[in-house]
């Protein structure tokens, strides 16, 4: 038997047998057993040599750098909506024992999907979901197998000398860790170091722009309205991308209010129904509602907290919800034959990612399926067992899917299209009686969840990875995928059944799309690369060649004092800064001014992650800016340990001014050709600069 399986059942036994003791106090007698009986002896196997760190300057070991710290082994894969439902639990922890106080936690990334594996593609996650404890990239999955690892989460606990004590699988065990862990510390009390010697480095944003890991869009005829995930706030912009409000102060949060004051929690999917837009509050497991006319923010349904009820029924905010990803309006008048696709939204349909179902919430009194009535403000699941599998049934409470993350419509055959990312398959709703089918991807096995890959074909037979985002284009039986861990976008006939790829390149983790039709013109959320992008479909979807995808360039007023995340932050206590000799050129022709910056011996710039620099230029005689830009400092292909940054000054800049401050501002991501290991740096270098007359 492996030993966290002995050592669980032992404490399972422990726990048993309680007697009327405190949860602490059987856990101190636990490992107080373990110890005399010798069962703690077996020493947790380290991290294996040459694996990609993040958060942390250089390689941990947990028989060396890690020894006489409680370690707290998080398991994890950032895929999966459970290890993101224990993230506020690790945090927790975190903020409750310290480094200085001998618990350390580390996360474990251990891959299901290919596009997991990626060392650029976990920095991404780390930096979405704010995770600061080091994180180690495990592709091969070499510690899961050597510990016996079964499923994810999974949080294994090794005691200060290097032992494994116990381990806690899924969710739910915050207080049962916390309670260890206490128990952990003073048992082993004479082995804990309380210092923090742990070269622990959280690193900056990856991108500098307005928008940060935007992951869901929706558009109407005047509209785009974006769901700017990373910065927590919602962007209304028009069509064109000129920003008319930001909704949101840009700090996590489940606050109502003004547009300024209210706070969301990497919000998803939205729509819009009226002057209202409803919002998919994630990680605060809420719909939130955003009115257009009173610009205000209030909560809909969801307590702030989450839920672990299947069943639901309760009215709104005292409806607890579980990781509510899309939503989308739907009109129960179409239950009726006779009804117009036209009629008002009476319902929302929500992808309830956390509980793997589909609920409903009823902005009117409701007459549902099976003639069941429901009155307004009732949040229910209409579709899904809770459990995480990819089985299809004409029943919808026995139907059951795996992390539905994406919801479209096509009103005219009152269907229901479900991108149901960890089954990496899309599967049709009928609305008219709840049944759910399988179109494209996965396999027959409702238990199979790893049946994922990269093929056009029709049905089981394409493959997609992780999809995220489903938009149907109306007027026809069409709908765009969004294959996210392909980092494409793929066409289906939803008749039949047959999945194409669009030539489309350029994409990261494309997480939403939605469409104009008056424009033909796609909206998708490139959520790696941080921006929107438009696409406009040919009339005839049946012959694509090549099309051409563009950034939008979403643009806010002089005016619009709105939340921008710095990438250059300068309060960060990782900046270096750097005076350079003061430098004279001439005011009458083009310079060229280089700047070099040498990185750390036989270092290089890595490609898996841009580096950047912003170089400003400021008059010494009243610090007005003078010029700024900001760019993507390319690698070299000799992977030379210098960065060097060129940039003109032209007559026209310098007509003025006496003489200038420069300012470079270098985010770089590099890697050590003798430690293995990947890093990043921020460093500031102010140069002033004379002009000759």
């Amino acid at each position: 038997m492996d030993t966290l399986q002995l050592l669980s059942q032992q404490l399972q036994s422990s726990l048993n047998t309680d007697n009327g003791n405190t949860r602490s106090s059987l856990y101190s007698q636990f490992l107080h057993k373990i110890i005399a009986e010798k069962i703690a002896t077996c020493p947790s196997p380290n991290f294996p040599t040459g694996l990609h760190w993040i958060n942390t300057s250089e390689p941990l070991s947990i028989s060396g750098s890690l020894r006489g710290k409680v370690i707290v082994l998080d398991f994890w894969t950032y895929c999966c909506v459970n290890c993101l439902h224990i993230l506020p639990d690790l945090h927790e922890i975190e903020q409750k024992f310290s480094v200085e106080d001998g618990v350390v936690v580390v996360g474990v990334h251990s891959a299901k999907f290919p596009n997991e594996r990626l060392n650029s593609n976990i920095e991404n996650a780390v930096c979405k979901y704010g995770i600061t404890h080091p994180v180690v990239n495990d592709s091969e999955a070499v510690m899961w197998r050597e510990l016996g690892i079964q499923c994810w989460p999974t949080v294994v606990i090794i005691s200060p000398t290097g032992q494994l004590l116990a381990q806690f699988v899924g969710e739910g065990h915050k207080e049962e860790m916390i309670d260890f862990i206490s128990s952990t510390l003073d048992v082993y009390s004479d082995s804990v170091e309380k210092n923090n010697t742990l070269p622990i480095t959280v690193g900056e944003s990856f991108k500098s722009s307005f928008l940060m890991y935007p992951s869901k869009v929706c558009v109407n005829d005047e509209l785009l309205i974006i769901s700017d995930t990373g910065n927590h706030r919602v962007v209304i912009c028009s069509l064109n991308g000129n920003i008319q409000k930001v909704v949101g102060c840009g700090s996590e949060g489940c606050k109502d209010g003004s547009f300024t004051d209210c706070s969301f929690t990497s919000p998803q999917g939205l729509c819009q129904i009226g002057d209202v837009i409803y919002v998919a509050d994630s990680h605060s497991h809420q719909i939130r509602t955003i009115d257009l006319k009173k610009e205000v923010v209030a909560t809909l349904a969801g307590t702030g907290s989450q839920g672990r009820d299947v069943v639901g029924g309760k009215i709104g905010c005292e409806q607890a919800l579980s990781t509510p990803w899309d939503i989308i309006p739907y009109s129960s008048a179409q239950l009726s034959k006779a009804a117009h696709s036209t009629s008002e939204a009476d319902t929302l349909l929500i992808a309830m990612a956390g509980s793997h179902q589909i609920w409903a919430y009823f902005l009117k009194s409701v007459v549902w399926w099976k003639n069941r009535t429901y009155e307004a403000r009732t949040c229910v699941a209409i579709v899904g067992s809770g459990n995480e599998e990819n089985r299809n049934n004409s029943y919808p409470q026995k139907a059951a899917l795996a992390q539905p993350s994406g919801l479209t419509l096509n009103s005219p055959s009152n269907m229901c299209y479900i991108a149901d990312s960890e089954s990496s398959t899309v599967r049709q709703l009928s609305l008219n009686d709840g049944q759910v089918k399988g179109l494209a991807g996965g396999e027959r096995d409702p238990m199979n969840l790893f049946a994922y890959g990269d093929v056009d074909g029709k049905g089981i037979e394409a493959k997609l990875q992780h999809p995220l985002g489903v938009c149907h284009i109306p007027d026809s039986d069409h709908i765009i995928i969004c294959d996210s861990y392909n980092h494409k976008l793929k066409l289906m006939n939803t008749k039949t059944r047959i999945v194409t790829t669009l030539p489309v390149q350029g994409l990261s983790e494309p997480g939403g799309v939605s469409y104009h039709p008056h424009s033909r013109t796609l909206y998708i959320a490139d959520t790696n690369n941080h921006c929107i992008k438009t696409l406009v479909l040919p009339s005839d979807l049946t012959t694509l060649s090549e099309l051409n995808v563009e950034e939008l360039n979403v643009t806010t007023t002089d005016d619009m004092d709105s939340p921008r995340r710095d990438l250059f932050d300068h309060s960060k206590k990782s900046v270096i800064r750097v005076t350079y000799d003061s430098l004279q050129v001439s005011s009458h022709d083009k310079e060229v001014v280089t700047i070099s910056y040498n990185l750390p011996e036989d270092s290089y710039l890595t490609e898996e992650a841009e580096s950047q620099y912003r170089v400003t230029f400021r008059s010494t005689e009243n610090q007005t800016t003078v010029k700024s830009l900001t760019k993507v400092v390319q690698p070299c292909k000799d992977k030379a340990a210098t960065v060097n940054v060129c940039t003109e000054l032209s007559p026209a800049d310098v007509k003025s001014c006496e003489g200038m401050e420069l300012t470079l501002e270098l985010l770089l991501y590099y890697c050590s050709k003798t430690e293995n290991v990947c890093k990043r740096m921020c460093v500031i270098i102010t140069q002033f600069i004379n002009f000759a007359k």
